[in-house]
């Protein structure tokens, strides 16, 4: 029985989203980019994300259809299906053009065991993407302010969340943050064991420039964020509180970050469940270690001699953290590695992009807007004020 078989027995609905392997997208050709296919969810029936509903006059979903929505979701996701979803992890090889003098005190792939906000704020995400289900990481963002008192935020990785090749976006997305609490429990789905319990997003928000075009030649654009309702959302154990007040949650910078002294990226491990994983290395630009003569420019950053390895995608990369898991901000999510030799992480940048303008959308559009299982936006010269977007059901053709 294939994926599309045992969700449609779940949850009684079919799934028409076509999302291909990380191998299949690195191989993939950039044909078709002039064209934009988007679809969030199935043609028939209700989708999986919460816009398809009839919204309230303030423009949120009622509590029956977030309630719905969540059981679908945790309704799908048995042991077995947690059991065989994979790391989707995207690959870069080229050889970079510097000479590479690792520093040999830095961390290469370590388990975190200094808990503190970090620890709680970033989590396993898990969605389904055509015949398989898949994992990476996403962290939960601190928000203070009054405008978003109903959501909370997560940050990722675009490919953690749209099938650039296929053009549609992922679906039954679960989040689990603190999974690697001390504990021994691996990941069972079994909520109670996790101290926050599971999060069931609402939707994704990602930019044009990762969808319309096709890896490697968008990795400037993979970053992205998925929006968690705090009504209706409740974890196990009867907590009803909103995500980023549970967890805290971790500062985001949109400032150019010095390239000077290293940067933490943390991620949850595929292979060593549960294993939340870190490395330290140094910041470099991503131009400059690939080099000029590179057909593809990156455009982000890169931690040489990073072993990360598949899972981690998604996760945070932050500077100024203390060894405590306290402080920094996060300045990149983790992106790309070599299929082969030498380890390094890459990573996009958060500034002079859309990277803001995509985060304050995602704060503020109503869930109504949301037809699928996600939005994609179109930002003109990062004007924050200017944008176009379409949700996860439309066709667009440009």
């Amino acid at each position: 029985m294939n994926i599309k078989q045992k969700a449609a027995i779940a949850v009684a609905l079919v799934l028409t989203t076509v999302v291909p392997s990380s191998k299949a997208a690195n191989d993939s050709a950039n044909e078709g980019e002039d064209k934009l296919f988007l679809r969030g969810g199935p043609k028939k029936g209700n989708p999986i994300g919460l816009g398809g509903n009839i919204p309230s006059p303030d423009g949120s979903t009622p509590m029956k259809d977030r309630l719905e929505h969540r059981q679908k979701v945790l309704n799908f996701w048995t042991p077995q299906l947690m059991k065989e979803a994979t790391p989707r992890h995207m690959y870069l090889d080229q050889s970079a053009g510097q000479d590479r003098k690792l520093q040999e005190e830095h961390i290469v792939d370590d388990p975190w065991d200094s808990g503190g906000p970090v620890l709680r704020s970033a989590g396993r995400l898990l969605f389904v993407m055509d015949e398989g289900t898949f994992i990476c990481s996403a962290t939960t963002v601190r928000d203070q302010s009054s405008s978003t008192p109903n959501r909370s935020i997560l940050i990722t990785a675009s490919h953690c969340v749209y099938d650039d090749v296929n053009k549609e976006f992922a679906s039954f997305f679960l989040f689990i943050p603190n999974q690697d609490d001390g504990g021994s429990d691996r990941t069972d789905f079994d909520c109670t064991n996790d101290e926050f319990g599971c999060w069931t997003p609402s939707f994704a928000v990602v930019d044009n420039e990762w969808a319309n075009k096709s890896w490697p030649n968008n990795i400037p654009a993979d970053y992205a964020y998925l929006v968690v309702s705090n009504l209706g959302n409740r974890q196990e154990g009867g907590i009803v509180q909103a995500l980023d007040r549970v967890v805290r949650g971790m500062e985001v910078s949109f400032s150019n970050p010095e390239l000077e002294g290293t940067s933490h990226a943390l991620g949850y491990s595929g292979k060593d469940d549960p294993d939340f994983r870190y490395c330290v290395q140094d910041l470099a630009d991503s131009n400059i270690f690939f080099g000029e003569s590179s057909p593809i420019q990156p455009d982000g950053y890169v931690l040489d001699g990073c072993g990360l390895q598949g899972g981690s995608s998604g996760g945070p990369w932050i500077n100024n953290m203390k060894r405590n898991g306290r402080g920094g901000e996060i300045i990149a999510v983790n992106s790309y590695g070599p299929s082969e030799g030498p380890g390094f992480m890459g990573g996009p940048r958060l500034y002079d992009n859309s990277a803001e303008c995509l985060y304050k959308f995602a704060k503020t559009v109503n869930e109504s807007e949301a037809t699928g299982n996600g939005i994609v936006v179109t930002y003109n010269a990062a004007d924050c004020g200017s944008s176009i977007y379409v949700s996860g059901d439309a066709y667009i053709e440009n």
